[in-house]
């Protein structure tokens, strides 16, 4: 099973492709899609969607693992992120891909059993379960991989 995960955001959105093959989990790819903040919302919006529609292409994902928007207290920043979110779905959806989302609380049980973990125990985590350095990843691209991780955990074999 091959799952592109996603973590949102119209500035920065991490993305993570992770392969499942019986109960090992390969890390193929993660990076940021990052925008230029003096473009326009729509420009920002189409370079995520080109990103993700990007990685689909290059990797034939069989689910596309996004998580949920967790509502900020900054009501500005939630919306534009809930506009990334519908870029990722369409373009997961454009290419006849599953879409699964999830909460940030079960993504962090899944990789930690803690869903009140922490960034430094999530990250901690995914470097032991995937086998690579995370030295120079940021939050974001641990996110994804987390995301990937959690629906490799929890889907069935494909």
């Amino acid at each position: 099973m091959r799952v592109l995960g996603v973590d949102p955001g119209y500035h920065r959105t991490g993305v993570a492709v992770v392969d499942r093959l019986g109960n090992k989990l390969t890390l193929l790819e993660s990076h940021l899609i990052e925008t230029d903040r003096k473009s326009t919302f729509a420009a920002r919006l189409s370079d995520v969607y080109g990103g993700v529609s990007s990685l689909i292409s290059r990797y034939s994902p069989d689910a596309v693992a996004v998580e949920e928007l967790f509502f900020a207290k900054n009501v500005k920043t939630a919306i534009g992120v809930a506009h990334a979110r519908g870029v990722v779905l369409l373009a997961a959806d454009q290419a006849s891909i599953p879409v699964f989302e999830y909460k940030p609380s079960v993504v962090k049980l899944s990789v930690t059993s803690n869903g009140a973990a922490t960034k430094v125990q999530v990250s901690f985590m995914v470097k032991r379960i995937v086998g690579v350095d995370l030295d120079g990843r940021t939050d974001d691209e641990v996110d994804a991989i987390a995301v990937a991780i959690c629906h490799a955990f929890t889907a069935k074999q494909i």
